[in-house]
């Protein structure tokens, strides 16, 4: 049975709208991403607000929160795809970025001005929110 151009074309489109919901509602969507940025934003705007003691046991159970969410987000997605659309090599430079510029604050800074600790956090919070949200923008594009 042959299958007539139009028929060929609709099915085609199924096929089409069926790869942009997956993309757009798997877990390499950019709201992780965003989130983990927020986090780390946060996380470190507490050692300008709290003791070192104080702040550090947020910050675990602000990671401790993040690891769980992060879990449960993804378990929501039935459709995984096949390949990650983040490369790897972002997650080794942001993994290497983070502690360059919070080691480097902390000695240029031994004073600790006001706000250091803020001013860490979004610098090094920025390069992932801004992945996220190119990630997220392309996402629903497409």
């Amino acid at each position: 049975m042959e299958m007539k151009q139009h028929e060929a074309r609709e099915q085609l489109q199924i096929v089409q709208q069926a790869q942009r919901a997956t993309q757009r509602n798997s877990i390499e969507n950019g709201v992780l991403l965003i989130v983990w940025g927020i986090l780390i934003a946060i996380g470190l705007a507490l050692f300008d607000v709290f003791s070192g003691p104080v702040a550090t046991g947020i910050w675990v159970a602000l990671a401790a929160l993040g690891t769980v969410g992060t879990a449960r987000y993804a378990a929501r997605f039935r459709v995984v795809p096949r390949r990650p659309r983040t490369p790897w090599f972002l997650l080794v430079i942001l993994a290497l970025y983070y502690p360059v510029v919070l080691i480097g604050g902390i000695t240029l800074f031994p004073h600790h001005p006001r706000f250091l600790f803020t001013a860490i956090g979004l610098l090094t919070a920025l390069p992932l929110i801004l992945a996220g949200l190119w990630q997220w923008r392309r996402t629903q594009e497409v």
